[in-house]
């Protein structure tokens, strides 16, 4: 009977009779996957390796891209199969007016163009991808916009990235693609009045990683190609410690190319705000000189915005002639010492159903003064929940409906900068104390992007509640909505549920997605079913003056 040599056996005769052959396979094996393996250049001169803007992000993008696709990645390497060839940048253009500041006849903060275009083409057996736009800020935006739409990164949170496995590179070799911006200032509102993630590093530079948290977050925006983030200062900070604090985040903000802002009070009551000026007996001082020694204050960082809130509540109005006074002082200050461009809110509450002190006026006076004050103070147009700015039914703060705050955008478009300026999610009443994913956030801002966008609205600002609950999912939205891509076949369509379906790649999660939103839209928003979703609040029981509709409620008291 024939025996059979064991396994082991036949494996040690096969190695050491073919020891040779082995070895040369191998070795033809390994150059076959280093040659399949490609390179990647990022072509910049001197100028924008020393700039710090474009310098961060290229050194940024080929960090991303070696881990990425764990290559060979570098700056100015004349042998690489794929060539990111970035434009040289002409000071004029950079310092020129953009078409957003162009056509305006008031004071309006410029910001330096910022569309990009890429065009790939292969030649002399390199693939040439070539960037054109006007500005350093537009090369940032470049960079990121084609990793982000075109190579698969997915830049969805502040402390988390996908970054895809590139084991070739994945684009034509011939295409054009374009972006431009929808609007000249685009970023968020952190509500720091709110306990949200970056609060207290905002707030308090004692907080764990407070500085870094901030960075963290400021490289957010930049990577998806937002140029301006602000947060409600409280009157908790220490005023000794945090100016320091605030200078090295807004100085990191803009060797990003970020514009910086906050949001303080002249006098508000609600929610800690920080007064620009306290009253008696907190303060015996004259109000001009609080307001002095705060700016002092706040100043030490160099804010591109200063966003003020001038009524002591959202229901009242103040004392618009001693207002008048103030504002006047504090613009004279923004422009001749700080050269800052004030901002400020408008509620949705509207003039006549506020609450005014006694011997105050329900009408504003147009005087000269006041005139001044319009076209230097910016304004914000502050819509709240996941209701568009045009709906017919939007049953919140007194209203049947949101559409008086189009028509004042409308009207004050021709006086002075004005931004759009909605909420991508709303916790305090809609998610207290029980925390809701509510989906029609999505519909309403895409609807509203494209309206706003439509009427050439120059800013878009979200207020934003935080990213838990699924709500940096529709801030990130948001953000990529904010610019239009244009394509060989035309412009890119977006859809409300398109970035859940870049991340999941998965047919069921697609169509449930969908189903549930539309489910949302149907019976929560539409069928005002939200009224008994709602948590209550103090005003739900109060009576008279101060029973007030924040939100949509039961025609019955809970009690």
């Amino acid at each position: 009977m024939l025996s059979l040599p064991k396994y082991s056996e036949v494996r040690n005769l096969f190695f050491f009779r073919n020891k040779k052959y082995f070895l040369v396979s191998l070795f033809i094996g390994s150059l076959f996957r280093l040659s399949a393996q490609f390179s990647i250049s990022i072509e910049a001169n001197a100028d924008l390796l020393n700039n710090s803007i474009t310098k961060t992000t290229i050194n940024d993008v080929v960090d991303l891209l070696k881990k990425s696709c764990e290559c060979t990645v570098e700056i100015n390497g004349s042998s690489s199969e794929v060539v990111l060839i970035l434009p040289k940048i002409d000071s004029v253009k950079q310092n020129a007016l953009s078409s957003f500041s162009k056509s305006t006849t008031y004071p309006y903060l410029n910001y330096p163009s910022h569309w990009y275009s890429w065009q790939s083409l292969r030649t002399d057996g390199q693939i040439k991808v070539t960037l054109e736009t006007p500005s350093y800020q537009g090369i940032s935006f470049g960079l990121y916009g084609l990793l982000q739409e075109h190579l698969g990164f997915k830049f969805y949170h502040p402390r988390e990235t996908i970054s895809p496995k590139l084991k070739n590179w994945p684009l034509e070799n011939d295409f054009e693609w374009g972006a431009e911006p929808r609007f000249d200032k685009k970023g968020f509102h952190h509500h720091t009045q709110h306990p949200l993630e970056l609060t207290e590093s905002f707030l308090y530079p004692e907080s764990p990683n407070a500085l870094g948290n901030i960075k963290e977050f400021i490289d957010w925006l930049v990577r998806n190609q937002q140029n301006y983030f602000e947060f409600n200062l409280l009157e908790s900070i220490d005023k000794k410690r945090w100016p320091q604090h605030a200078k090295q985040f807004v100085d990191y903000a803009h060797s990003r190319g970020i514009l910086a802002g906050m949001e303080v009070s002249l006098h508000m009551i609600q929610q800690k705000a920080f007064k620009l000026y306290r009253n008696p007996p907190a303060s015996f001082k004259k109000k001009q000189k609080q307001l002095k020694q705060n700016m002092e204050m706040l100043f030490a960082a160099n804010w591109d915005i200063f966003n003020v809130e001038f009524a002591s509540s959202e229901f009242t109005s103040g004392n618009i002639k001693k207002k008048q006074q103030l504002q006047l002082y504090i613009i004279d200050k923004l422009e001749k010492v700080y050269h800052s461009k004030l901002m400020g809110r408008m509620h949705v509450v509207k003039h006549d159903e506020e609450l005014f002190g006694k011997g105050e006026k329900k009408e504003h006076e147009f005087t000269d003064e006041q005139k001044k004050i319009d076209q230097a103070r910016g304004i914000m147009i502050h819509t709240v929940m996941f209701y568009t700015v045009f709906e017919e039914n939007a049953p919140v703060y007194e209203n049947d409906n949101l559409r008086h705050m189009l028509v004042a955008m409308q009207k004050e478009q021709q006086v002075r900068e004005t931004w759009f300026y909605p909420e991508s999610a709303y916790w305090v009443t809609f998610d207290s104390s029980v925390p809701m994913f509510l989906m029609p956030y999505l519909s309403s801002r895409l609807d509203d992007i494209n309206f706003t966008d439509s009427m050439n609205v120059s800013g878009h600002l979200t207020f934003s509640s935080g990213w838990e609950w699924g709500y940096w999912l529709i801030d990130w939205s948001i953000a990529r909505w904010s610019w239009k891509h244009y394509y060989d076949d035309g412009p890119e369509k977006n859809t409300y549920t398109q970035y859940i379906d870049e991340l999941t790649k998965n047919k069921t999660v697609k169509s449930l997605f969908a189903k549930s939103l539309e489910l949302q839209q149907d019976y929560f928003k539409d069928s005002n079913l939200i009224q008994y979703l709602t948590a209550q609040t103090t005003t739900d029981e109060l009576p008279g003056p101060g029973y007030l509709e924040f939100h949509p409620r039961p025609r019955w008291k809970y009690k």
